[in-house]
């Protein structure tokens, strides 16, 4: 390759990876200031505006006619019914530990989200209960003891959801493969494993022509 261009591709990746470096520290994964005034540490929110966000879905699960969709650097959860109608949007505290994913548990109609070490307790998507630090052990105690009873991907009809990419999809019981909620693949751009594969490709370019350099010099 050219060494100019050579140069400017370097140059052109290492740019890009840093700046979306910085968009994935200080814009993506943050929830909008309206919504963020809403939430306390004790006391999530609610919320019935069906809005996207800047942000990566970590986990789907299905419970008595719900479907949960974890935004797991958000500490969000977008509820729909199986017919793929929008419920509402259920939001823990965290905000200040950006980079720490939530994680969430599902049993009949009770929904536990996990935030580092508190946890939130929703039963039909109300708010029920807060447990703190002291707390949190007996209740991570039995999701640990019956944790198949708190992950389930599967509803009534025996239709597994899954997701895959920034998309959530469900199979039918006759392999049939179906989208439940559908996102555009440009929201790929706020998975931290996009600016990981720029640093890559940059010292995947770089290194190796540096190391050819000292060696002929």
């Amino acid at each position: 390759m050219n060494s100019v261009i050579y140069k400017r591709v370097c140059s052109f990746v290492f740019w890009l990876a840093v700046a979306f470096s910085i968009l994935n520290h200080f814009v993506f994964h943050t929830l909008p200031k309206d919504t963020r005034q809403l939430v306390t540490k004790e006391k999530p929110a609610i919320i019935y505006d069906n809005r996207e966000y800047l942000s990566t879905i970590d986990d789907v699960q299905v419970s008595n006619g719900y479907v949960y969709i974890l935004y797991g650097e958000l500490h969000l959860v977008k509820v729909f019914d199986i017919k793929q109608n929008y419920i509402c949007s259920i939001i823990a505290s965290g905000q200040d530990d950006h980079g720490a994913r939530s994680r969430m548990f599902v049993k009949d109609k009770t929904l536990i989200l996990y935030v580092e070490t508190d946890a939130y307790v929703f039963i039909d998507n109300a708010f029920v209960k807060y447990c703190s630090f002291e707390e949190y052990p007996a209740l991570k105690g039995e999701i640990r003891r019956n944790l198949n009873d708190y992950r389930n991907n599967y509803d009534e009809q025996q239709r597994r959801f899954f997701r895959r990419g920034v998309n959530i999809y469900y199979t039918e019981p006759n392999g049939d493969e179906s989208v439940f909620y559908h996102r555009s693949f440009l929201y790929t751009l706020c998975s931290p494993i996009f600016s990981w594969a720029l640093w890559i490709i940059f010292f995947s370019l770089f290194v190796p022509r540096e190391v050819h350099k000292q060696r002929t010099q």
